[in-house]
Formats: structure tokens, C-alpha cells, sequence
């Protein structure tokens, strides 16, 4: 049985990330940085539709195209952030000159450490997708590395 989620806190805005601002990745500090506004682990997830994840540019920058359909299911991370988190990732994302924050579903993952009732939990949070990028980024797999 598939079960959609709906936030349960208004003060807080559920966001997925998969690249570096993931538990034990280099940029994971701005949502552990306390000054910067609240953020709270909530686990682990996949993307129900499929998206072409690209590591890009001389920085090895993950991007999540917006192509929905195309690619993989990216597996990353969901936090509940507050309001001024959430104004703290869409600046250090570009929102909405480079990255765009936009609506994705999700899929919960179940981990031994959490509470999750065997159902699937689906939902639909935040994600930053690029949507702007060009037709050369489609590799073979959908994943590619591109040095510029």
C-alpha cells in the first residue's frame, strides 16, 4: 500500500538533497551550521521518477537535471528545515538564477534506526534541479562526468 505524506509541521519545509550537502559530504556543514537557521534529519530517500544526475564542471558539482524520466532514481537524504535554512540553501544553490527549488516526490527509504511502518511512504518535498543545461550533459548511462 502507497501512502502520501503531507508535511506535518507548517513551520518546516521537508527538502531532499543528493550531492555534496549529504551526511559526510563537504558542503554538510551549511545545514549543521545553527546560525544559518534549523535543520533536522528526517533519513533517507529515493526520487520516484527517474533523473539524470550529472557531475560537472573542474569542482565535480552534482547536478539533478530536470528531465524527469531520464536517468536513474537518485537515492539522497530528506531534512525538515525552517524558514531561515531554507533561505540559507537557496542562496548557497543559486535559487533561482542557477539551481531551481522545485517540487519532487520522494520515496522514504526504512533504515534500522527509524520508526517507518512497512508501507511505502511517498511525498512531496523540495528538491534543486537545474533547469537550465545543455543537450551534451545526456550521457550514454545518464551519468557523466563533464570537465570545463
Amino acid at each position: 500500500m502507497n501512502k502520501v505524506i503531507k508535511k506535518y509541521n507548517s513551520n518546516m519545509h521537508r527538502v531532499f538533497v543528493y550531492g555534496t550537502l549529504k551526511s559526510g559530504e563537504p558542503n554538510n556543514n551549511v545545514l549543521q551550521d545553527r546560525t544559518r537557521g534549523t535543520a533536522l534529519l528526517v533519513g533517507k530517500a529515493k526520487t520516484c521518477l527517474e533523473y539524470p544526475l550529472v557531475i560537472g564542471t573542474r569542482y565535480n558539482i552534482p547536478f539533478l537535471l530536470d528531465a524527469p524520466g531520464k536517468g536513474k532514481r537518485v537515492i539522497g537524504e530528506l531534512y525538515d528545515v525552517d524558514k531561515k535554512m531554507l533561505n540559507t540553501l537557496d542562496e548557497f544553490e543559486d535559487h533561482p538564477s542557477w539551481y531551481t527549488r522545485s517540487k519532487i516526490h520522494v520515496e522514504r527509504m526504512p533504515d534500522h534506526e527509524s520508526q517507518i511502518p512497512s508501507a511505502v511512504m511517498k511525498e512531496e518535498v523540495c528538491g534543486y534541479l537545474l533547469q537550465q543545461y545543455k543537450p551534451y550533459m545526456f550521457g550514454k548511462n545518464n551519468f557523466i562526468f563533464i570537465v570545463q
